[in-house]
């Protein structure tokens, strides 16, 4: 057994809001996932979660799956359940396994495991896709609670890179007091969110202070992760096409998506196109919002609009300019910026 350390508690640990949804379900009877895309912070707060849980003399093995492919436990999970009950039969322990979309019908796994062990074991799962993750836990109905780990807020980016305390929240008819907020830190939040609506919410994008290794950073993140995480294992048939539509849709960003059109300037088939989108919808690229109508009919008719999970992907793959201007004539960058303070705010 290893326990690998990984992320960015050596550098900096940034409080993640999210935790605090995390931390009232640890150690009830229910299997935790964390999905969201590579690279956002899931396994950082694994780790926190692991580093909290010792310090208050609790049990934890963490695991690498990714990075132990080859561990007969994944291959037959009854090896797993005797491994555990022989080495902790009277303690209550927390497994973590990190990536587990890894183990071959990690759904099917994480069931046997939940059902044999629940009493004694919680388990803390991380995975990277959606589709994949969907796909693997149609097992666990009733038996999982499952948490969206996005990029960084623009309030947890202030906390990164700032030693100002903004958790500031007006409502409409505090104008005088938004007044003076805006006169004390406008300046400040300016260059911030100017930062931030170029450079996204990656956490090591965010840590690193150099322009020039931010840009390299983002670059190899979406050409890891599209090419290598999306094309091959999901394993993408046109990587030409796929590619082409990516630059597309980003485009397109806070646009109405037109799947017909999007067809035929592709050369794929209707068919073809709807799994593309399914696949980067599934795996964090994209998200496409349905305009809200009280006849579901209509609404589920209507194109839809499109919005990218983080900013930087358009910096990258459009190659804009790195003094982008902080000006509301921007208005698909703030209306995707608004968009993805929403989905936090609400969990969506």
């Amino acid at each position: 057994m290893r326990c690998i350390i990984m992320g960015m508690e050596a550098k900096k640990y940034i409080k993640r809001d999210v935790l605090e949804e995390i931390k009232p379900w640890l150690g009830k009877e229910k299997i935790l996932i964390l999905k969201g895309a590579r690279q956002v912070g899931k396994t950082t707060i694994l780790n926190h979660l692991k580093m909290e849980l010792e310090k208050a003399q609790k049990k934890v093995i963490y695991y690498a799956v990714d990075l132990e492919i080859n561990n007969p436990f994944w291959q037959e999970p009854k090896l797993f359940i005797k491994f555990v009950k022989e080495q902790f039969a009277d303690q209550y322990i927390y497994i973590i396994l990190d990536e587990f979309q890894y183990i071959k019908q990690s759904g099917l796994f994480l069931k046997v495991v939940f059902d044999q062990l629940k009493e004694q074991v919680q388990l803390i799962v991380s995975g990277s896709s959606s589709l994949e993750i969907t796909k693997n836990t149609e097992y666990l109905t009733g038996r999982k609670i499952a948490f969206a780990i996005n990029p960084f807020s623009f309030k947890e980016y202030i906390r990164a890179k700032s030693e100002l305390k903004l958790d500031h929240l007006f409502t409409l008819h505090q104008y005088p007091e938004l007044e003076e907020f805006n006169q004390i830190y406008k300046s400040p939040l300016k260059s911030m969110l100017t930062d931030y609506l170029l450079y996204g919410g990656y956490p090591e994008v965010i840590l690193e202070n150099n322009f020039g290794a931010k840009n390299i950073i983002i670059k190899e993140l979406i050409n890891t992760y599209i090419q290598k995480d999306i094309s091959g294992f999901l394993k993408i048939e046109n990587t030409s096409a796929f590619n082409n539509l990516i630059r597309l849709l980003v485009s397109q960003n806070g646009n109405m998506v037109n799947k017909l059109e999007l067809s035929n300037s592709l050369n794929l088939s209707y068919e073809t196109l709807n799994k593309y989108l399914d696949i980067l919808v599934g795996t964090y690229v994209f998200n496409l919002v349905r305009p809200f109508y009280t006849n579901v009919r209509k609404e589920i008719s209507k194109m839809p609009k499109i919005y990218l999970n983080d900013l930087s992907l358009k910096k990258v793959l459009l190659k804009e300019d790195d003094q982008l201007e902080y000006d509301f004539a921007q208005g698909s960058v703030i209306e995707n910026f608004a968009f993805l303070e929403l989905r936090q705010k609400f969990a969506l």
